[in-house]
């Protein structure tokens, strides 16, 4: 507890500098963003754990650079435990250029979008090899699954050359292995459009002392921006009215939800899924000695402080 409290006497010098001492950070990045809406979050935690944004912002910004080399930094997002308390920052990073308005963000993931449709749309319209062998079903599609890869799976039969299979119908469309190469590159060029790879990154830095600093980090933009709009839209025809965005959950293997709110009702809507779904109930787990000394020796690490 004592190197707890020497962290938030440390959080004033470590509000307008960098780890490496320089400022880098601008209150200008931080642009609310007018059609989704920052999320809220109950902020009622003991002070002793709470970790200052500015102590947050560094850390990230440190993690990111460490990571992309330069980059320019948008408004974290505060992210819920399940009882809505503060638990967690999702940082996002432009590497490539000035942080973007969320409106030109969004145009880009919608681009994205559009593209994973036309890429998709031109899969099943396509004549299949006849080297494929099988029959053909104008039904049959191509779906996504967990972590944006595409349904497709490669087969060999009859003794013949490989094939591909690409699935999603009732029946089952043969296509050569070179119009499969051929899909798979425009899909991943499509999806890395719509999720912001190679340009956009995400730090989640921990906004309490006894957890882990940085839970997670992943090489694209956070669902915030790739589903936020969409999740809004479930929300409101789900409701069959107006809604705002509420608080953003993040409860790590349970995954991430949206709650939207309207006029004091509320429903949550699962971040990947896009599936009105309730929350998990709470789980409080009490850390060991062990456990919390470990979680104190990264936040030195992470802070650089004996």
């Amino acid at each position: 507890m004592k190197k707890l409290c020497f962290w938030i006497l440390l959080s004033g010098f470590l509000l307008g500098f960098s780890l490496d001492g320089t400022p880098t950070w601008t209150e200008g990045a931080f642009a609310s963003d007018p059609e989704l809406g920052m999320p809220s979050a109950d902020f009622d935690v003991d002070p002793d754990i709470l970790v200052p944004i500015g102590i947050v912002k560094k850390i990230a910004l440190a993690k990111a650079q460490e990571l992309w080399g330069t980059v320019s930094p948008g408004e974290p997002i505060p992210c819920c435990d399940e009882e809505g308390r503060i638990d967690t920052y999702m940082c996002p990073f432009c590497i490539d250029g000035p942080f973007p308005s969320y409106g030109q963000i969004m145009d880009e993931v919608r681009t994205g979008r559009a593209m994973v449709e036309e890429v998709q749309k031109s899969s099943i319209e396509a004549t299949p090899d006849d080297t494929g062998g099988g029959t053909t079903d104008e039904k049959a599609g191509v779906g996504r699954v967990a972590g944006g890869e595409r349904d497709a799976t490669a087969e060999i039969g009859g003794g013949s050359a490989s094939r591909a299979a690409l699935t999603g119908g009732s029946m089952t469309r043969q296509y050569s292995p070179s119009a499969v190469i051929d899909y798979q590159a425009e899909y991943k060029e499509a999806r890395s459009q719509e999720l912001g790879i190679g340009r956009y990154g995400t730090v989640y830095v921990s906004a309490r002392y006894d957890r882990y600093p940085i839970p997670l980090v992943s090489h694209y933009l956070a669902p915030y921006y790739t589903t936020g709009d969409l999740a809004k839209t479930k929300a409101e025809q789900k409701m069959s009215r107006a809604v705002t965005l509420d608080r953003y959950y993040f409860l790590g293997y349970h995954g991430q939800f949206y709650e939207f709110d309207s006029d004091g009702e509320k429903v949550t809507i699962h971040a990947q899924s896009l599936e009105p779904q309730d929350l998990p109930a709470p789980v409080r787990l009490v850390p060991t000695p062990s456990q919390l000394e470990e979680v104190e020796q990264v936040w030195q690490e992470v802070l650089g402080t004996p």
